[in-house]
């Protein structure tokens, strides 16, 4: 007798075919549907990126990094000196990523300071420039600062069909971040 298989909802079936896709792209193989399934309804999508990346940097699938070089505005850009001690503080003056909600940006980015020794270097209204002087420290810690990114900045990964667990890979291998989020 075959096993009996769980169902999700239509959405859910959708995300789980489509993150396994990813993966099948990305490594040439993928996990069953079946285990990926026992994991999304037990854990939900957080639980599907943990456990894809762990599957994926097993198996030394690796992320295109393209998707973060430096966007390089083709007009001319100026220097600003601001009157923010503090690295962090650089966000309560300009505003970046487009209507996102500055006091959350200036409070994760002091986070991301004392974390990571993050530090903004650039803002071009839709995009936040940053670098870095230490790395996540393993896949749980780089999956949380993926979700901080993506929580402030959808189109970090958005349009280019970036996958969450793919953010958090790069995460672990940069020294600098570019963040995006357009109108």
């Amino acid at each position: 007798m075959a096993p009996r298989r769980t169902l999700l909802d239509e959405e859910g079936e959708s995300r789980l075919r489509s993150e396994r896709g990813k993966t099948d792209w990305a490594c040439g193989a993928a996990p069953g549907e079946e285990e990926l399934r026992q994991i999304y309804k037990a854990q939900g999508d957080i639980g599907l990126q943990r456990h894809l990346l762990a599957w994926e940097m097993a198996r030394g699938c690796k992320v295109d990094l393209r998707y973060q070089d430096w966007f390089t505005p083709p007009w001319q850009v100026a220097l600003a000196l601001l009157p923010a001690g503090d690295p962090w503080n650089t966000y309560a003056y300009v505003h970046t990523l487009f209507e996102a909600d500055h006091a959350m940006l200036v409070s994760a980015a002091r986070r991301w300071h004392e974390r990571y020794g993050a530090e903004p270097v650039a803002a071009f209204g839709t995009v936040a420039q940053l670098l870095v002087g230490k790395r996540p420290e393993g896949q749980e810690d780089a999956l949380r600062l993926a979700v901080e990114h993506v929580s402030l900045a959808i189109d970090t990964i958005g349009p280019p069909g970036i996958a969450l667990r793919w953010h958090a890979q790069a995460l672990l291998q940069l020294d600098r971040w570019q963040l995006h989020r357009r109108p």
